[in-house]
């Protein structure tokens, strides 16, 4: 029965079916993922893909768990990945022990074809049961699996040995034993075997329980004994992308864009600066020649400086200008733009994005003048009670859902190992991904009121400036920079501001039944580097609902509300709340948290005890970001 195959969803195949997944097949019962086959795809954004690799692999901080992935860093050993999407899946029957269904007895479905008996049949004459699987396999932290231990005849009944050999599971496998069914001898435990692995051997070092180092049994449909690590990332067209990278000036550029200072597409502006000086700069070429003799006749004359005053200050230079007044030296270094950077400028660039005052006009051009100025007024109250600077919609969100790979017994980075998928038949990793264009709604905060906040809370010592654009610099300067180009943040004030957006964003989702999703259907992307925050969607079909953008044009000031009452309490207080405000009851999401479920409370936004991991030694927030 072996190589079996069959084909799914694109999407089930990302969450359920990927190589090393154990899944229930209605023909040849419990299975396992060898392969899953894949089309090149040809339109995702391999820069992205990387870039998220790379942000995955970071949370893993101890190297040793995450070593078995060649480094995305480095561009020769990119070529050790095959990025494709997910096509057909290989599989074969596992595990191979079975029960007879008649009499219970438990044999090794190997062991009967080397003694040339009957497959699926009990071994015992006087039976003749159907055998079936024994839906069990042990699995450790460290992404090892296999099948459950069966005792040989040596280790049997000393009467009858394992002629008669069964299993007892009271409903806890923690107590589940093997026992002679003939007399009812207890033979031993489910055996848990030691794995000597990098898990293992970092035990003593980290401090963990000793106990963590063996192999344990599992019901073979126990969620924990596979867990992918699907994340997305913004698939935006790579040559674009190396535009605004590459660009001149490229920072000081989008961080204006960012910060409101530059009302003018970046990607005009850095093409208006390319052609400077060759004849797009508004003086023809023959005209530059003149005045170039004539600065070499008498450089004082009057038309030679207007000259040189126009050919230094090119396209954008104010801007440019502005924005290096208001971060000083920080942006000196040399440094590339961000990825989110470059993401955030994008989405305000290039996508497609209806916001509060489009809604409005729609509906003044249908004569509901009044219910216009109705909405207007209670969405922007909404903003300004929340902090937010707006919320638009995004009609044609281009995100990509990539599996990198997954864990086993938990996804908690600091508990686990994370492992690649199994190499082709070329030796390449597969990075299975889909690409597609969704709805989504994009949350950006008020950079005076984050200023303001910090400053409050004594997070970040100081005066909180006043203005806009100062509001920025500011952020950029003492928080943001950090956000943008450390994945883990470290400084108190760059994991507040992480923690603020991170926890809007969960809070938003608690609610997000308004709009008809699930709250499982609802993937969020996090830029807290550009105080921002997309939902969209986790949709990859052709079609779209259109219930996000519903939501927003028909229930936004309702949600704001919602969000902002609904936020403050959990099911679990007090208990919750005086351990950190952040739990399963009110801000945790069992799927499709990029940060697992880490770096959140709602102490953040109402005031209280922060987790103890939070923003540094500070355990208390004395001032919420909702209640400022």
């Amino acid at each position: 029965m072996a190589g079996r195959r069959f084909t799914r969803g694109q999407t089930q195949l990302l969450y359920r079916y990927l190589p090393d997944a154990v899944f229930q097949h209605d023909d040849y019962g419990l299975c396992i993922v060898d392969q899953v086959t894949m089309d090149i795809a040809e339109t995702v954004n391999k820069s992205a893909m990387f870039d998220t690799l790379c942000y995955a692999l970071s949370q893993w901080e101890r190297e040793s768990f995450r070593e078995k992935f060649p480094d995305p860093r480095d561009e020769k050993k990119r070529k050790l990945y095959r990025i494709g999407q997910p096509k057909e899946v290989l599989f074969t029957p596992f595990p191979r022990v079975m029960e007879c269904r008649k009499c219970g007895h438990v044999v090794d479905f190997d062991r009967l074809n080397r003694r040339g008996l009957r497959p699926g049949v009990c071994p015992r004459p006087e039976c003749g049961g159907q055998l079936m699987q024994l839906q069990y396999v042990e699995a450790h932290n460290c992404g090892r699996m296999q099948q459950m231990y069966v005792p040989p005849p040596s280790a049997g009944c000393p009467q009858h040995k394992t002629q008669y050999l069964r299993f007892f599971d009271p409903g806890r496998t923690q107590s589940a034993r093997w026992v002679c069914g003939v007399c009812g001898r207890e033979l031993q435990k489910a055996r848990m075997t030691p794995c000597q692995c990098e898990y293992t051997r970092a035990l003593q070092e980290l401090g963990r329980s000793p106990y963590e180092r063996f192999m344990r049994l599992y019901p073979a449909s126990e969620p924990g004994l596979y867990i992918p690590h699907v994340v997305a990332f913004i698939n935006f067209q790579e040559e674009q992308e190396h535009l605004l990278m590459e660009a001149r000036e490229a920072l000081p550029l989008l961080l204006a864009r960012v910060w409101g200072v530059l009302d003018q597409r970046v990607l005009e502006v850095v093409e208006e600066r390319a052609r400077w000086g060759g004849g797009g700069d508004g003086i023809p070429v023959d005209m530059k020649e003149m005045y170039e003799a004539l600065a070499e006749s008498d450089p004082d004359h009057p038309l030679v400086k207007k000259y040189k005053e126009k050919m230094a200050n090119p396209p954008g230079q104010s801007v440019i200008d502005t924005v290096k007044g208001l971060v000083g030296d920080v942006l000196a270094t040399g440094d590339a733009p961000a990825r989110k950077l470059v993401e955030h400028v994008a989405l305000r660039d290039d996508l497609s994005l209806t916001q509060v005052q489009t809604v409005a006009e729609r509906m003044r051009e249908l004569g509901e003048v009044g219910q216009a100025e109705e909405f207007m007024r209670d969405a922007r109250r909404g903003f300004e009670r929340l902090g937010l600077k707006d919320v638009s919609v995004v009609n044609d969100f281009p995100v990509a859902l990539s599996a990198l790979g997954y864990t086993r017994v938990t996804k908690n980075p600091a508990r686990s190992v994370f492992n690649p998928f199994r190499p082709d038949e070329e030796g390449k990793i597969p990075l299975f991904v889909i690409p597609t264009e969704t709805e989504g709604l994009w949350f950006e905060l008020d950079a005076e009121r984050v200023a303001t906040w910090l400053c409050r809370n004594g997070i970040v010592r100081g005066t909180p400036p006043s203005g806009k654009a100062e509001s920025w610099g500011w952020l950029h300067r003492v928080v943001l920079r950090e956000i943008l180009y450390s994945p883990v943040p470290e400084s108190s004030g760059a994991s507040a501001v992480f923690m603020l957006v991170h926890t809007m964003s969960h809070v938003f989702l608690q609610r997000i039944e308004w709009s008809g999703f699930a709250s499982s259907s609802i993937g969020e992307y996090l830029m807290a580097g550009t105080l921002s925050f997309v939902l969209y969607a986790n949709r990859f079909a052709q079609s779209k609902i259109g219930g996000l953008t519903t939501l927003y044009e028909q229930r936004l000031p309702l949600w704001l509300d919602d969000a902002l009452q609904s936020g403050r309490s959990c099911i679990y207080d007090p208990l919750c709340a005086e351990d950190g405000g952040s739990c399963a009851g009110c801000l945790h999401r069992e799927h499709n948290c990029p940060v697992f479920n880490r770096e959140m409370s709602r102490a953040i936004l109402y005031g209280g005890i922060l987790p103890e991991e939070g923003i540094n030694a500070k355990r208390e927030i004395k001032k919420g970001y909702w209640d400022l």
